[in-house]
């Protein structure tokens, strides 16, 4: 199970360390994580430090730390969830919420629609998804 890291990443360390393998520190990558702009690159193959490569994810052992640590690429997974979410229900890959009163899926509504998906044109590099 991931957990993600991104925020009180030390305490996150601690935890999965204190667990075992069965939850993993997890951080997003893509073009609207973190300050840095850090995009999600894939992994060809795995090695010393990358031991698994995954659909949409790698993990990596962190030496130093003594633990492993899932690099997802966020915008694969928030295009998959609303692909599933447009999805016909009963249709094979739909994706539904639980029946409730609209208020209690509001924030989760909001947190689906809090960034839009945009190609944007990039000189010297063509379409972009940003």
């Amino acid at each position: 199970m991931f957990v993600d890291a991104g925020y009180l990443t030390e305490a996150v360390y601690h935890f999965c360390k204190d667990t075992g393998q069965r939850f993993i520190a997890a951080v997003g990558r893509g073009a609207t994580q973190q300050a840095r702009r850090q995009m999600y690159n894939r992994p060809t193959r795995t090695g010393s430090v990358t031991k698994y490569v995954g659909r949409g994810f790698h993990i990596n052992r962190l030496q130093a730390e003594r633990l492993f640590l899932a690099e997802v690429d966020a915008d694969h997974w928030k295009t998959w969830v609303h692909q599933r979410l447009t999805t016909p229900v009963g249709q094979s890959g739909a994706l539904t919420l639980f029946d409730a009163p609209k208020f209690e899926h509001q924030d989760f509504c909001r947190q689906l629609t809090a960034e839009t998906k945009l190609d944007k044109f990039v000189p010297g590099r063509g379409a972009v998804v940003r």
